[in-house]
């Protein structure tokens, strides 16, 4: 049976969650974390890095290890790697009694998430190390005209207008030819510029200028 593709909005949340993962922090707060199991370190659980966790120590959690600001690994039955303590020793453990332990967003200052951080954060790191692809079309949202043309022109730019390529890509179609002209395959620039079609649309508003094509 063929998988059915998930939904446009769907597939655009699912790429976004895994583009802003990096973006969370796990904050300990009032230690209550399994030490043993939940990924308070940043780097893993430290379950999976012993050969097994000692019957004794399955209900540790972070603040019974870590107490008076010193780690006491001589409390526990479980035997950690000498490379692994040296790392925990090395991390940096801030507590606030008031607060729980939890996942936080470190694009800003407060560590609360909110969808124009994650916009930025997404754009950042998206661009980052690619200079051929680090153009801003943050200026578009400024020129004085209609939103929903802002909006189109933004759209087109990011190639993310509703073309038979874009569908075909999302197997949302099967065919991603042109229905106008049926013989390129329609692409933004095929679809406002390259098809006959909008060549005569532009030659009827009076725009001829042949560099355009």
């Amino acid at each position: 049976m063929t998988k059915k593709p998930g939904s446009v909005t769907w597939n655009a949340i699912m790429k976004a969650l895994l583009a802003l993962r990096d973006g969370f922090e796990f904050r300990l707060g009032n230690d209550n974390s399994s030490f043993w199991f939940s990924n308070w370190s940043g780097t893993g659980k430290l379950a999976d890095k012993v050969l097994y966790v000692d019957i004794h120590d399955l209900e540790m959690c972070v603040k019974d290890i870590y107490t008076d600001g010193n780690w006491n690994f001589n409390m526990l039955y479980t035997n950690i790697p000498i490379a692994v303590t040296d790392h925990l020793k090395m991390i940096p453990v801030c507590l606030n009694s008031q607060v729980a332990d939890c996942y936080t967003w470190k694009g800003n200052l407060n560590g609360i998430y909110s969808a124009r951080d994650g916009y930025f954060w997404f754009n950042r790191n998206e661009f980052a190390g690619n200079d051929t692809d680090s153009i801003s079309w943050t200026w578009l949202w400024n020129i004085s005209a209609q939103e929903k043309l802002k909006f189109f022109l933004w759209t087109a730019l990011h190639n993310s207008l509703p073309t038979r390529e874009m569908l075909c890509h999302r197997n949302m179609l099967q065919a991603n030819h042109c229905p106008r002209c049926n013989q390129e395959i329609e692409t933004t620039l095929h679809y406002l510029r390259d098809c006959d079609f909008a060549i005569r649309l532009w030659h009827s508003i009076g725009f001829t200028d042949q560099s355009f094509y």
